[in-house]
């Protein structure tokens, strides 16, 4: 389901000949999830803008070679990734951490996140229905 979502929102946002998702756009997304998923509680828009900040800002200091495949202001594939995970985790209210109990927490709110935050709105894409119905016909 991430993969198509991916796919289906990163053609909004290319940069050059790389794909991906715009803060704008990723704003709306998460709003579009739902009002239980951002309840200006535990989870406000002004945090899905900084995640997504702070991944661009990381991913440009290690790897400043490739900034060429990774744009300033996109999230691409490995990004996205990361910001469902740690919006997930920032959603139950906690911080990415290494100890083992913090994992156990951790792999609780991803599974939450996916099984009930996420589930309904990512199903609603599916880009090999569009190829059946259209491309190939």
């Amino acid at each position: 389901m991430v993969r198509e979502v991916y796919k289906h929102l990163s053609v909004m946002g290319v940069a050059g000949s790389v794909p991906g998702i715009g803060r704008n756009l990723l704003s709306e997304v998460c709003v579009k999830m739902g009002s239980n998923f951002v309840d200006y509680k535990t989870l406000k828009l002004s945090d899905i803008d900084l995640t997504a900040i702070k991944i661009n800002q990381n991913s440009q200091s290690f790897h400043p070679s490739a900034s060429a495949n990774n744009p300033e202001r996109l999230l691409i594939r490995c990004q996205f990734l990361e910001f469902l995970v740690r919006i997930a985790i920032e959603k139950a209210g906690g911080q990415i951490s290494v100890s083992r109990k913090d994992a156990h927490f951790c792999f609780m709110a991803i599974k939450k996140f996916f099984e009930k935050d996420a589930r309904t709105f990512f199903a609603s894409f599916d880009s090999h229905k569009w190829r059946l119905d259209r491309y190939w016909t």
